[in-house]
Order: structure tokens, then sequence, then C-alpha cells
């Protein structure tokens, strides 16, 4: 496939800073002396660069990263001891490509220690590619370990090869704390990511071991990662303002006992890709033998929306797969949700899988064997739903993807500019949130429930009708073309 030279968003609503910077020798924290050249001026919620760090391999103590300063991840940086790693608005980190996979860039946060990126809406926190001519898999992406549930015996995180770790770091992840806190994630993104050790022993962009239902996760963007764009390995974490774009494995991946909660939730694919890894819009699974240990994975998701392609394929070497692929014993709660640009759009994997099944909307918040999937729209090119189980009447299975009731269903522009939004019945209306609404299902929040109860299903509206991926921080750029 040709691939087109690539222009990145820059962090601030679309202005294109441009940065000349030679690559140093790793070494502990100290300023290169060869300063950047900065470009056109940012914001004032932003900041011009005027200088280069590279990162640590080991940071132990409580360290900010400011927004006038280009971060270099040389190899890998684990935040330990810990400690809070600060990130300012506006602040850009690039990864370094390693030509040994095992060597890949990326940032990990260990159990105990924190991340705080807070981002702005015009004023992302970027983790990118060094490459000037990046391209998914560049380096490894974020890594974040936590104290929360999983449903295996302390479990080291995929992507990192033992021998690579530095004496005394510990990349295990999960415990018994359901409200661990491992930090704040908004608005940032992260691109270019997802370099692979070996077959299914990959980075993602984000990858989520054990993260409890403390941490704060909201508007972050997967964007053309080689692997996944968001991995969840247990924990209890909840987001929302999910966006994952183009990745080149799963847009969502849920794996040993998650159980968070996720709404407002977008997955694109690019047409352009040739999709290499079997391509889904959400794959989960209990574990990977499909064993019935707990706690079981069973995501729970209102509002999303996951697009595929118009020919639920790519004009190349295909290998989209499902639009959901829950299968190995996975549970799902799936509500107000749109499905279409894949062959089936919704694939529930096995009677282990669908016998699960209930229409009853309101569960006991401690019965977490049953799994709902009520309310959604969904089209396939072949099928709706894969055979062996019967969806609730709630759901729509719509005969074109005219008939969902999206404004523009297809088109790399339109999903930016307001192309996404429910603009006539099924989606516009009908979306319930019962049994959803039960503050006593919460997780360790504050008395306010989770789910923010809209009338309209799918994820790129917001409360307030708010069309929140043509927002500054959402790099809009698809990269690829023939």
């Amino acid at each position: 496939m040709q691939r087109k030279t690539i222009v990145s968003l820059a962090s601030c609503i679309g202005i294109l800073a441009i940065t000349l910077f030679v690559a140093c020798k790793k070494e502990q924290t100290k300023s290169d002396p060869k300063a950047l050249t900065a470009g056109t001026p940012a914001p004032s919620e932003c900041c011009t660069v005027t200088n280069t760090v590279v990162l640590p391999e080991i940071i132990s103590s409580d360290y900010n990263m400011q927004c006038n300063t280009l971060y270099i991840l040389d190899g890998k940086t684990y935040v330990t001891n810990g400690a809070t790693l600060h990130i300012e608005p506006g602040t850009t980190i690039e990864g370094v490509k390693k030509a040994n996979p095992d060597s890949a860039s990326a940032l990990v946060i260990t159990r105990g220690a924190k991340i705080d990126a807070q981002g702005l809406e015009c004023c992302p926190i970027i983790f990118t590619s060094h490459e000037a001519n990046p391209v998914p898999g560049d380096w490894g992406g974020i890594v974040i370990l936590g104290k929360a549930p999983v449903n295996q015996n302390n479990p080291a995180i995929e992507g990192i090869n033992p021998p690579t770790v530095p004496g005394g770091v510990d990349y295990h992840f999960g415990g018994n704390d359901k409200c661990d806190n491992s930090g704040i994630l908004e608005y940032v993104r992260v691109e270019f990511a997802g370099a692979s050790i070996a077959p299914d022993n990959e980075l993602n962009a984000f990858t989520f071991g054990g993260v409890g239902s403390g941490t704060t996760l909201n508007h972050v963007q997967a964007y053309y990662g080689a692997d996944d764009g968001f991995e969840f390995f247990g924990g209890t974490v909840s987001g929302k303002y999910l966006l994952s774009v183009a990745c080149n494995d799963d847009q969502f991946d849920f794996d040993f006992g998650y159980q968070g909660r996720l709404q407002f939730v977008v997955g694109i694919l690019d047409p352009n890709i040739d999709y290499s890894s079997n391509s889904n819009g959400i794959e989960s699974d209990n574990n990977a033998t499909g064993a019935s240990v707990y706690p079981r994975t069973r995501p729970i998701i209102s509002n999303m929306t996951l697009v595929g392609t118009s020919n639920c394929g790519t004009t190349g070497s295909g290998n989209v797969q499902y639009g959901m692929h829950f299968r190995r014993n996975s549970g799902l709660v799936v509500r107000n949700s749109v499905i279409y640009g894949y062959n089936t759009a919704t694939y529930l994997d096995g009677s282990a899988v669908y016998s699960s099944l209930t229409n009853t909307k309101a569960l006991a918040c401690s019965d977490t064997t049953k799994s709902q999937f009520l309310d959604n729209i969904t089209n396939g090119c072949v099928a709706c739903y894969n055979t062996g189980w019967t969806p609730s009447p709630t759901n729509t299975c719509a005969a074109s993807t005219a008939a969902m009731g999206i404004a523009t269903p297809f088109g790399l522009s339109a999903y930016f500019t307001n192309g996404l939004r429910p603009s006539a019945p099924p989606a516009l209306i009908g979306a319930d949130f019962t049994g959803l609404l039960d503050v006593t299902c919460r997780q360790c929040e504050s008395a306010v429930n989770f789910f923010d109860q809209v009338t309209y299903r799918g994820g790129a509206y917001g409360p307030a009708n708010k069309y929140w991926l043509a927002e500054c921080w959402v790099n809009k750029v698809f990269q690829y073309t023939f």
C-alpha cells in the first residue's frame, strides 16, 4: 500500500507547529542544548516549545512536565514508588521508534503510581511518534497498571519483555481495591502507537491493567495504532468520550474481568487501510481460554457508535471482522448504541456468552452473571446478528444504513463535522436507561450516577446535543490514501 506523507494536527485548534529535533542519547533528565525552532505561536492557553528533554528510564518521585518543553520517550519510562507524573495542558511527548520491538518506547505507570494528565479542550496533551513521517506502531503507547480486581493471579502486563525491565520495577497489575486511583487522563491523544514484541503480545495506544474506578478517564483519543485503541485487562475504571480512529486490531478490547462502565464511545475505521489483524469494533474475552473465572469480563456500555466501512471491508486485503465480537465466556451490557459497517454487526460467540442474556432491564447490582443487549440499532452487510441467539425486540435491525437515522453514516470528513449525529428515528429517540441509573450500582463514585440520561442513541452526541467529535482536541486527519 502506498502511504502519503502525513500532516498531523497541532496540539491546539489545528494550528501546525513545525519543530526540528536532533535525537540525543537517553540520559537522566536534563535539557538538550539544541532548542526547538518554534513555529506559529499557540493560543494563550498553550505554549511555544523552547526546550527538549529526554525522559529518564525510571521516575520514582513526583515529576512535572511543562508544555514549553518537548519530551522524548527514548525507550520505556516507568513511573514507580507511588510517584505522580504531572503533565501540563498542551504538552507533547514523542516516542522514539526502535529497531527491536522489545525496546519499544512507552510510558508505564506502575501500581501505586499516578498520572495527572489534565489537558484542555483546545490544548490537549499529545503522545505521538518522534518520526518525521509517522506510521502506526512507531512506539508503544501509554500503559497504566492498578490494584483493582482481575481474574488472573498477579498477571504481568503484555507487550513488555521481562528481561528488558529494570531491576526493582514491578510491571504486574491487579489487586483487591475496586476504588483504586491511578490518576487522571483528560483531553489526551495517543497517536501511532501499538508496537508488538510477538503475536498476541502487543502494546496498545491505551493499555489499562487492573485500573480502578477512582481513576478519571474522559476525552481521550486513540489514533492510528498498530494494535488495539483501548485495551482493558480487568479493573473497574469507567470512562466517557472515548474515541478510537483506525486502529489496526480492535478499537476496544476487554479481558481478564473488566467491569467498568463507558458512555459516549466511538470507534471509526478508515476504509483506505489494509487491516491485517482481524479488526473488530469490540473484542471481549473473559480470558484466553474462556474459563469461568471471576470477576467475569462484563463491560457496561451505553451510547456507543461503532462504524466499519461502507463495503464492510477495505479496498485492499480486508480482514475487517465484526462490529462487536463477544467470545470466550465474556459477559456484556450494551445499551442505546449504534453498530454498522461490518458484515455481522453483533457476533455473540458461543452459548457461554449468549445464554446469559436477559431482557430484564433492572438487574440487581450483585447479579453480574446476567448480560444485556437492549435498545440498540444495528446494520450489517450480511447480518445484524449471528445465529444461535435471539435479540430482544427492543433492538432495531435496520434495513439499510440510511434507515438508522444517522445524518451521514459514511464519510471521512463527515465523521468530524456532525455526520454521526442522530438526525431521525430510530436513532434520534428510544434510549432507555432503566436499570443503568440505579445509584446503588455505583463503584466508588459520588452520589451522582455515572450515566448521563439522553433521549438519543449512539455515542457521537453528548448531553445538550453536543457533537464532541468536532471539538478541537480531536485529531481529524485521515492519514492514508492510495
